[in-house]
């Protein structure tokens, strides 16, 4: 049986190379020694928010956040930029985690729930593609449509911005082909096993949702997946600091700006150095507003008095829960705008056909299978790495420097089996792989 997933596949067309030492070396492939911030941000997010979906609370899923955060940066260390304190890095990037969960659990969970109904939650998918050659797949949920009953994968992304690239990758996003992929194959085999047992609901315990069986058997024909649900959730710009090196992370989910009014005990707070009103609003009296008064419309930026802070360091602003609160309520700088609903952008549901389907399954099943005969010939794989593997270098330094670089072009490669300093051998996260893993 050849196993395969999503990861591995991006990671060939990427750079061949990089597929190699990730997944192909010596049998088992190997990782650095370091987890890199924005993988370690991702995997940590996805947990959290699949334990809002599950109908955990915001407080458990917080915990479980940072719990695996704990977990993953004390066992592998965290890989940071430049001249980064790891002491603050560390406290910076609970705090972001710990944000997230909570301004996605305040602002756009409810909205979820109120039109999609959770059928399940990060389920195992392992079927043949072709062959001998198996997907493994796990989409962050399946959902139902409350009022049309489409059903659709749901994705979470993490992204540091939002722009019309991001908009133009999701819509050849290979994810929501593979995930769709998965999920109908299980679905089919669920509607044929009880149209098979004389239309009797198949239990699936693994479902969140008790009457999901039910409707299941009662369709036509096997369900399809009538979309992709894309949810990005915003991380904020990671810049270095001019004198210190340091490199912070610019979200407005833990950096705020304050401003100590003479007079007054409690300073003011935002969250925006830049905004452009869309409402009349109060300001400051000064000669460009002498009513005291803002008409709408015009751009502004915060004065010079105004300073930044981080959130978590505030006891004023109750640290990380007490500001989304703050946010949530619009009680925060409310003239420019709805901070936690600026945080996650959800576009429409994006749409796949059956010829993309179609085509993707073909492609996979061809790179994989011709990667596999690669695999199964492992005392040549060193020597004849060029041929089977080449080095794509313009994904070496873009969009972010490959962890592979000091193997590809260090001067003492190493021995065929060997582990190489600073990495270690990959963990396998599939289940059906981990039954297979020897080691």
């Amino acid at each position: 049986m050849i196993l395969t997933d999503r990861t591995r596949t991006v990671e060939y067309q990427r750079c061949p190379r990089a597929r190699f030492w990730h997944f192909e070396y010596a049998g088992r492939g190997i990782v650095p020694v370091k987890i890199s911030l924005p993988l370690t941000v991702g995997i940590c997010t996805h947990s959290g928010l699949a334990c809002l979906l599950n109908g955990l609370t915001v407080e458990t899923a917080v915990g479980t956040t940072l719990a695996l955060f704990e977990e993953l940066t004390l066992g592998q260390g965290l890989e940071v930029e430049g001249n980064t304190v790891l002491e603050y890095a560390y406290a910076e990037q609970k705090a972001l985690l710990e944000a997230l969960i909570r301004g996605y659990h305040a602002r756009h969970l409810p909205r979820l729930l109120k039109q999609y109904r959770v059928v399940d939650v990060e389920r195992e998918e392992t079927h043949p593609l072709v062959g001998d050659l198996f997907w493994m797949s796990r989409a962050d949920a399946l959902l139902q449509d409350r009022n049309t009953e489409d059903l659709e994968v749901l994705s979470w992304k993490t992204r540091a911005r939002w722009d019309e690239r991001e908009l133009s990758a999701a819509l050849h996003d290979m994810q929501g082909l593979s995930e769709a992929w998965g999920v109908e194959q299980r679905l089919g085999q669920l509607w044929r096993l009880s149209r098979a047992t004389s239309g009797d609901p198949i239990a699936d315990p693994n479902s969140g949702s008790p009457d999901f069986n039910e409707w299941l058997v009662s369709q036509p024909s096997p369900p399809k997946i009538y979309a992709i649900h894309m949810e990005f959730l915003l991380k904020g710009d990671r810049r270095e600091n001019e004198e210190s090196g340091n490199w912070v992370q610019h979200s407005p989910l833990i950096r705020g700006y304050r401003r100590t009014n003479a007079g007054l005990a409690d300073p003011d707070y935002a969250w925006s150095q830049y905004w452009t009103c869309r409402e009349p609003h109060p300001m400051r009296k000064s000669r460009w507003y002498p009513t005291g008064r803002c008409e709408g419309g015009r751009k502004h930026r915060l004065g010079e008095d105004w300073e930044p802070f981080n959130v978590w360091e505030d006891s004023a602003v109750g640290r990380v829960a007490g500001w989304i609160d703050l946010l949530k309520d619009g009680k925060v700088q409310p003239e420019a705008g709805d901070c936690l609903e600026a945080q996650v952008i959800v576009p429409p549901s994006f749409y796949r056909h059956q010829v993309d389907m179609d085509e993707w399954q073909h492609q996979t099943a061809w790179q994989e299978q011709g990667i596999a005969r690669f695999r199964n010939d492992p005392q040549e794989q060193l020597s004849r790495l060029s041929q089977n593997f080449p080095r794509y270098t313009h994904s070496c330094d873009y969009p972010s420097k490959c962890p592979y670089q000091a193997l590809c072009f260090g001067s003492n490669p190493p021995e065929r089996g060997e582990l190489p300093d600073l990495y270690d051998w990959r963990k396998p996260h599939h289940e059906a792989e981990q039954q297979n893993y020897a080691g």
